[in-house]
């Protein structure tokens, strides 16, 4: 469900792309969706809401490369998703579990200890969402980004590397408030039974070998069933346009691990300190009190506006209809008396009208 737009505009392209004001319109759409998710997860201390706004962004990027006019790279980034993000989703499932229905990260920490089958897991989704090789994550979502790269169109490569930077800030975030540091949480958790365990670990092996769908933008398994897109013959190596991506990556998970995971900043009073920075991307930029606004309280608004016209305007006049007939037929049924030289009367009247009509025409 959450795809199914991407889908329906990967199939709708032959259409679309005869618009370049289209397609760009998407791409951009797309990567502002992309940008602005991230920001939003980096605000978010429920688990489930950081991987909530992570598919956000993941979706802005797929859109970002369908509107590239690359459809091999953004159904190559929906199905690696689909490996990493079930990874994660189950994993976080089994920490709320193991910590009996706690969701707010500020209550973990330290659990690699306690769940380590889990915390590896999470690890395996983590990097590759990333983009950190060799996971199917790097080869999917960096080939989104350096598609924009290979078109030329460099003000949405960098907008598109920001959204990947983004990307390993949350993760990261999430998985060193989660998995390591000292321990905030109460109770003795432990690892789900296996029941749950083992669609993780095909989940995990997914993640690490999805990658070969389309380790290339244009020799890749994808990308030669789907139809490569052309790039310009001076298009940058694909090889430069990785190694940015990663080293961005990498950078990204390493401010990461000295925020959260090094010990040298006491996050906990930071984010207190700078709450009023945190707070706007915790109500994911007050996006959906907007929605609310306009759509929610301007919806009941208008059909409260349209309830009153409908009880004052519509039956209203229905009811004034109504009240006419209803007038009419008591006139009406005052010139049926029921006598014969009443009606003898009306016909003498209605034959001298007509006389009078007739000789008004002949003079």
């Amino acid at each position: 469900m959450v795809t199914a737009g991407v889908y329906l505009i990967v199939r709708s392209l032959p259409i679309i792309e005869r618009s370049p004001e289209a397609m760009t319109t998407i791409a951009v759409l797309g990567v502002v969706t992309s940008i602005y998710a991230g920001f939003s997860a980096i605000g978010q201390d429920d688990i489930k809401r950081v991987l909530a706004y992570s598919t956000i962004s993941q979706v802005g990027l797929m859109l970002f490369a369908a509107g590239l006019g690359d459809p091999s790279a953004a159904i190559f980034l929906l199905v690696a998703h689909a490996f990493f993000k079930a990874l994660l989703f189950l994993s976080a499932g089994s920490v709320i579990h193991a910590l009996h229905d706690e969701q707010d990260m500020m209550r973990m920490g330290g659990l690699r200890k306690a769940l380590p089958f889990t915390t590896a897991a999470w690890i395996v989704g983590a990097l590759a969402i990333a983009g950190v090789p060799p996971l199917s994550g790097f080869f999917a979502k960096d080939e989104a980004v350096a598609a924009a790269g290979l078109l030329g169109r460099d003000g949405l490569w960098i907008c598109g590397l920001i959204a990947s930077f983004l990307t390993a800030i949350y993760i990261g975030r999430a998985t060193f408030m989660a998995f390591f540091g000292a321990p905030r949480y109460e109770g003795e958790p432990h690892e789900p039974e296996s029941l749950m365990r083992v669609p993780m670990g095909v989940l995990a092996l997914g993640t690490l070998f999805a990658g070969v769908l389309g380790i290339s933008p244009t020799t890749g398994i994808l990308p030669t069933y789907l139809g490569a897109p052309v790039f310009p013959a001076n298009a940058p190596s694909e090889f430069v346009l990785d190694t940015v991506a990663v080293v961005l990556a990498l950078l990204g998970l390493g401010l990461a691990w000295f925020a959260y995971g090094s010990g040298r900043i006491d996050w906990v009073a930071l984010g207190v300190r700078f709450a009023w920075v945190k707070r706007p991307l915790q109500q994911g930029l007050y996006v959906d009190d907007a929605y609310a606004v306009v759509f929610g309280d301007g919806g009941k608004l208008a059909a409260a506006a349209l309830a009153a016209f409908d009880r004052g305007g519509i039956d209203g006049l229905v009811r004034l209809v109504g009240r006419a007939t209803e007038s009419l037929a008591s006139a009406g049924r005052k010139l049926q008396t029921g006598l014969v030289r009443t009606y003898a009367a009306a016909f003498l009247l209605g034959a001298v009208c007509v006389l009078w009509v007739l000789v008004a025409r002949a003079t």
